[in-house]
């Protein structure tokens, strides 16, 4: 198993140009990334995925034979909805995407074999650790896989027909595509990506795409701790197996590129998406005893790292953190005040109220009354006993 983070650059540097090298020796160019904000999409807050850059492209049919090959950074905001933080997502909220988006008359039987020596001969995976899941039904052009990646494994139709479908936010276009799994060391096989055909509604081939995460792949290809390790993250901030940790990292990576932006905090759209982002950072840090310190050196260690130079998001990120914990320790400030008024509630009004119906309808003395209270309201009796009308503050 190789080294991460140690070799996390060098590797993903190693997959960008087998990846653009492999493909471009069989003709498929360059073809320009998207912004992370779209330029074009209004209905996206982010690109979150290779499709955005070519959708217009698609669909106006303009794909050049036999197609191009696109590096992609994308974000997706799922993540920010899990609140525990020993719940860890299975994928990072910003990571990068390698695809290949293909003509659609370059036969299924042409591109396959394509992928599959991509894999095995440009990426030196031996074909054994390598299934794909497909559908009879849904996918029937995939069907030669094992022929096209000798040695490597078919799984069919063990999933919902729902799991080979695709929607990409296109009219009249939807995709029908298998997922790329690799064995891990344990034996279990994890998905890495997809190859998909994308067709109309009355099934005129639009295209194929063959695409998969950086950070994914190299986590299945070398058996890591998932994508968190493998990314750049785990080389700014070094990487501890643990859920609330990993989380920390999502955040941290979120919070400098959507400085790097120039986003600010905000109730609304991206500015939300960052408010969201620093407050998970914010909690996690406190919650782990991670210095703000550390935190700063991280965030410029990243920036320099992702975008090559010191562009001033890490001392952004720093801010915008202080401003935020002093959010968070006015909340507390204002929740504390709350809960001692309702404490003074509970021994003005509440218990008195508790008691009178303990003697009147019950006829209970204090002990029994106050052996209740205590079992629910543990702390809060000691101040009550004497008189039952008695009053504390």
């Amino acid at each position: 198993m190789s080294r991460f983070p140690e070799e996390t650059v060098a590797r993903r540097e190693h997959t960008r140009r087998s990846f653009t090298a492999h493909f471009g020796a069989l003709g498929y160019a360059g073809y320009p990334s998207e912004p992370l904000i779209p330029r074009d999409d209004e209905s996206l807050l982010f690109t979150n995925s290779t499709i955005v850059a070519v959708k217009r492209l698609i669909e106006r049919g303009g794909v050049p034979r036999p197609g191009f090959v696109l590096q992609q950074a994308c974000l997706r905001t799922q993540n920010l909805k899990e609140t525990s933080a020993e719940v860890l997502p299975e994928f990072m909220s910003y990571f990068h995407m390698l695809t290949v988006q293909v003509h659609p008359t370059v036969a299924p039987m042409e591109l396959l074999p394509a992928i599959g020596a991509y894999f095995t001969d440009a990426d030196g995976l031996e074909p054994d650790r390598i299934l794909l899941r497909a559908s009879e039904q849904v996918t029937p052009w995939a069907l030669g896989w094992t022929c096209a990646c000798p040695g490597s494994g078919l799984e069919l139709d063990t999933r919902p027909a729902t799991f080979y479908r695709w929607k990409y936010g296109m009219d009249d276009v939807v995709g029908n595509g298998v997922t790329v799994a690799i064995r891990q060391d344990a034996g279990h096989f994890c998905d890495i990506g997809n190859i998909v055909q994308l067709t109309r509604g009355d099934g005129g081939v639009v295209g194929y795409e063959f695409g998969f995460g950086i950070e994914t792949y190299l986590s299945r290809r070398h058996s890591a701790h998932g994508p968190y390790q493998t990314s750049l993250a785990s080389v700014a901030l070094p990487f501890r197996p643990e859920p609330a940790w990993m989380r920390l990292q999502d955040a941290l990576v979120c919070a400098v590129v959507l400085a790097r932006h120039g986003l600010e905090p905000g109730p609304r759209g991206r500015s939300y998406v960052l408010h969201k982002t620093l407050k998970v950072l914010t909690n996690l840090r406190r919650r782990l005893g991670v210095e703000l310190a550390a935190i700063e050196e991280a965030a410029a260690r990243y920036e320099r790292l992702e975008f090559g130079d010191d562009g001033g998001a890490a001392e952004r990120v720093l801010e915008m953190m202080r401003r935020s914990e002093t959010d968070h320790e006015d909340a507390v400030e204002k929740f504390r005040s709350q809960v001692h008024a309702a404490r003074r509630r509970l021994h003005a009004v509440v218990f008195p109220e508790l008691r009178a119906m303990g003697k009147s309808r019950y006829g209970l003395a204090d002990d029994d009354m106050d052996s209740v209270i205590k079992r629910y309201f543990p702390g809060l009796i000691r101040p009550l006993r004497g008189a039952s009308g008695a009053t504390g503050s």
